[in-house]
């Protein structure tokens, strides 16, 4: 029997995350990762795809403007426990040349990876 009811917790903070679900988020990312460089295309992906892009909570960024974006919003996303969709929404920009990357502003994420992931949810609620 272990000391802690068998759940280990990552102390961060002001906040307790349990470690199963970061472990949980963690092998979401790499699975969707995973299925991007594989170029697997699951079949709930496309109609995700098209929810999204239809969405307007969707935007368009580069890969700098969304590391300056995380950077600059640090200690926010510290002080939510790591949640981001407790933080800022992500700025709109509309699609261009250099702006391709697809964005949820309320969680964050890339959705073309998103979207790869069974388990995952859309945070409005749409798939």
């Amino acid at each position: 029997m272990s000391c802690c009811g068998g759940k280990k917790t990552v102390i961060v903070p002001n906040k307790k995350i349990a470690l199963p679900k970061a472990v949980h988020i963690g092998r979401q990312i790499v699975a969707g990762y995973a299925k991007a460089l594989l170029r697997i295309t699951p079949p709930y992906q496309p109609d995700r795809i098209y929810k999204c892009k239809e969405c307007e909570e969707v935007t368009y960024m580069t890969k700098l403007e969304y590391a300056t974006w995380l950077l600059g919003h640090g200690i926010d996303i510290t002080k939510a426990g790591y949640d981001l969709e407790k933080v800022k929404e992500l700025p709109k920009y509309q699609k261009n040349d250099k702006r391709k990357i697809r964005y949820c502003r309320i969680c964050k994420c890339i959705l073309s990876i998103k979207t790869l992931v069974q388990d995952a949810k859309c945070p409005l609620g749409k798939w």
